[in-house]
């Protein structure tokens, strides 16, 4: 399956690369890596530059990201009604807005830089009601810096996997806790602090 998406990427060069992108952004769980070797192949043939493959991937970032947005702008009246017919979506609803008013910025350009969430971060940032121009703003800086330092990590990682095969299951494991480091740090902290908080609650 993925052999078969690289080739099909590889076939349709740019466009193919801001699709997958831009469907990704757009709120689709969908993978992207294929994208990412195929750009990187290009630079190395040659027949795309670094500065033109770090625009057309954060191009395609912003494009997704900016249609989720609007989509989700254009339906929060309806969603604010349903929101406030029910008081636990209420709250969540409320608590968003609090947070993206206060770490708006902040919140977009980590969003970018986190796979795991950054699917549904532009339907979050709409949802809360993020100006336009902070949300673009920001979504594009943080696609510029997720976009380069991707395509130079991988660049690095398709050249040590060829040049190193016995270091393989290294680069496996390494870029694992790469991908999900962020993640991992973020709950593991959290679960840290609830059972400090735990211990340090007075008895009852």
């Amino acid at each position: 399956m993925a052999d078969a998406l690289v080739e099909w990427i590889r076939a349709h060069g740019a466009p193919a690369i801001f699709l997958f992108v831009a469907l990704e952004n757009f709120g689709i769980p969908w993978i992207t890596w294929p994208a990412y070797v195929v750009a990187t192949d290009l630079i190395r043939l040659g027949r795309m530059g670094y500065a033109e493959a770090v625009a057309l991937v954060s191009l395609g970032h912003v494009i997704g990201g900016s249609l989720a947005y609007l989509v989700m702008r254009a339906g929060e009246n309806a969603l604010a009604g349903y929101f406030q017919r029910r008081a636990g979506l209420r709250r969540a609803h409320e608590w968003l807005k609090r947070w993206y008013d206060r770490h708006g910025a902040a919140t977009i350009v980590v969003a970018r830089l986190v796979g795991q969430v950054r699917p549904w971060a532009s339907l979050a940032a709409g949802l809360a009601g993020v100006g336009p121009i902070v949300f673009v703003l920001w979504t594009l800086i943080g696609s510029v810096l997720y976009s380069a330092a991707l395509l130079a990590l991988t660049t690095t990682g398709l050249r040590v996997w060829a040049d190193y095969p016995h270091a393989r299951i290294a680069i496996v494991v390494l870029g694992f806790i790469g991908f999900f480091g962020i993640t991992i740090y973020l709950i593991t902290r959290h679960l840290l602090r609830q059972r400090r908080a735990g211990s340090s609650s007075p008895a009852e």
